[in-house]
């Protein structure tokens, strides 16, 4: 088509030519934009002779169709234009058509490639928005997570602060009242051990200078109930420490309530000095309460209540006991007083608080009697309240676990003979007494005074040691061993006397009066442990129970 195109164009830019026949032949001229003159070619023998040019040109090709003969007068032919023929004008129209149709075609072939091409751009360009606005979702939904872990780290940390800030607080009204207890504590503590100690060194001194007998056992009596203050108080203050450093143990074994209630009753009855009733009321309807527990801490529990109440009872009586109530057991101790204010119930049970009634009466004591009774009634498996009027009484209410809670049927009480308590025989008996102190051995030396036995002072673990090696018979000698001592102390002593002999008893007599420590000096190389300061009558009772075993 290209080939055929360039021919066309190329005899459209060629000249007209014409010719004129004589009588020898034909004569054609032609004039062409591409000469410089007419060409006239002789034709000869019927031939037409074109010019070279058109024979081996592209004319050549359309010769045939482009010449047309015809007479004119002296038998001359005249050549008609090629452009005016019929063949060429459909040729042409035929070349324009295929012109256009391939236009139309390598266009149409050239949008299609485009289209293609855009589509596949489309498509990819597509494929890479839609996998960015993937990662800017994902994105989105990391930025969208961390600003509410943000969030919840934020409310978290302003709640924490505010949680610190508020134990902060806590703590330094903790520590202001801490403070101020301490300040209490300190103050009461001095006034509450002065007061007998004062007693004691004032009557000790006067007992030198008394009068008779009379005036010499009123004066004893006045020195041992203060030293008996002063021993509760103490007994109190390693109560408070053992409770804040959790190391109370409770023991449970069986015991009859009756019986620790009648000597309780016992003994207030006989010690109180005021004009007050003392009673024990049971609801058991002929049937006696066993309880599984604590023996010491459930006495020292309500021995604190009891005490309380006879302190803050100046008339009327203090009752104490169980009852049933609601299907269980219920204790109390219920007095006629001088009852607590509602508004002191939550503070009652703090350590080293005191209610006072008024500026104008003063109660002694330390402030933690009912703190230490409600911190053992606690670790025994129970809870303490309390009901109050003032002006009218206090009834403090003690619970129990009832699995350890038995009645059982009443046994008949044979009353105790009194007996005068003679001094033991302990004659042909060794007593070695190791004790670094003195006074602390003049006070044994005294109490074993009338008993016949023939006491050895060591001043240390050492010659206590020595005393017992140079003794002939073993099963007839008994050592009294301090455990705190110079040179060598009681363990150590106690240690190689096991080693000499296993049939010398040794007793710890020593200040360490925590029970943790009695368990643990009794396992080491003692028979018993005596803490002080120390009942004579106990460490008699102790002294008979191993040199008249037999």
């Amino acid at each position: 088509m290209i080939r055929i195109s360039i021919c066309i164009l190329i005899i459209c830019s060629t000249g007209s030519c014409y010719s004129q026949r004589n009588e020898s032949g034909f004569s054609v001229s032609n004039t062409g934009a591409g000469f410089s003159g007419p060409c006239n070619t002789t034709l000869s023998s019927g031939a037409v002779q074109l010019p070279d040019f058109f024979q081996s040109g592209i004319l050549g090709l359309f010769a045939p169709g482009f010449l047309k003969a015809e007479r004119a007068g002296g038998h001359s032919l005249s050549a008609q234009s090629w452009w005016d023929l019929w063949t060429f004008r459909i040729s042409l129209l035929a070349l324009f058509g295929g012109l256009l149709l391939l236009i139309f075609f390598y266009r149409y072939r050239f949008f299609k490639v485009q289209k293609k091409l855009l589509e596949d751009k489309v498509v990819e360009r597509t494929a890479e928005l839609s996998e960015l606005n993937s990662l800017l979702e994902e994105k989105q939904e990391e930025i969208t997570l961390q600003n509410e872990e943000l969030d919840q780290h934020r409310h978290h940390l302003e709640q924490k602060i505010a949680e610190r800030t508020e134990e902060l607080e806590q703590a330094m009204r903790r520590a202001g009242e801490a403070d101020k207890l301490k300040a209490a504590f300190l103050a009461n503590m001095s006034h509450e051990i002065r007061t007998p100690m004062n007693a004691i060194m004032g009557f000790a001194a006067l007992m030198q200078t008394a009068e008779g007998d009379q005036e010499r056992e009123e004066f004893s009596e006045i020195i041992v109930n203060n030293c008996n203050t002063l021993m509760v108080l103490l007994n109190d203050i390693l109560e408070v420490s053992q409770i804040e450093a959790n190391q109370i143990e409770i023991q449970k074994e069986r015991f009859s309530a009756h019986k620790v209630f009648r000597e309780l009753e016992s003994y207030f009855t006989a010690n109180t000095k005021k004009d007050i009733q003392i009673r024990y009321v049971a609801d058991n309807a002929g049937r006696e309460l066993i309880i599984r527990n604590d023996i010491t801490r459930f006495r020292q529990v309500f021995n604190n209540l009891i005490s309380n109440a006879c302190k803050y009872t100046d008339r009327g009586s203090v009752e104490f006991g169980y009852q049933k109530r609601n299907g269980t057991v219920e204790f109390f101790v219920r007095d006629t007083g001088i009852g607590i204010a509602e508004a002191e119930y939550q503070n009652i049970f703090n350590f080293f608080h005191k209610i006072n009634k008024g500026e104008n009466q003063y109660y002694r004591g330390a402030g933690i009697g009912l703190s230490i009774s409600n911190k053992l009634v606690e670790l025994m498996g129970g809870r303490i309240s309390l009901e109050s009027e003032l002006d009218v009484g206090t009834t403090f209410y003690v619970t129990l676990d009832g699995e350890d809670l038995h009645f059982v049927d009443s046994v008949n009480e044979k009353p105790e003979r009194k007996t005068l308590k003679r001094p033991p025989d302990f004659s042909g008996k060794t007593i070695i007494v190791a004790e670094d102190e003195p006074a602390n051995f003049q006070l044994i030396e005294k109490v074993l005074k009338n008993t016949g036995a023939r006491i050895l002072w060591a001043k240390n673990g050492r010659e206590a040691v020595e005393q017992v090696r140079e003794l002939t018979g073993y099963e007839h000698c008994l050592v009294i061993m301090d455990l705190k001592m110079p040179v060598m102390n009681g363990m150590r002593a106690a240690e190689a006397i096991r080693e000499i002999s296993t049939q010398i008893p040794v007793i710890a007599v020593t200040a360490y009066a925590q029970s943790r420590n009695r368990d643990e000096i009794l396992r080491q190389n003692f028979v018993e442990y005596i803490s002080k300061p120390f009942n004579p009558d106990e460490l008699m009772d102790t002294l008979i129970r191993f040199l008249c075993a037999n």
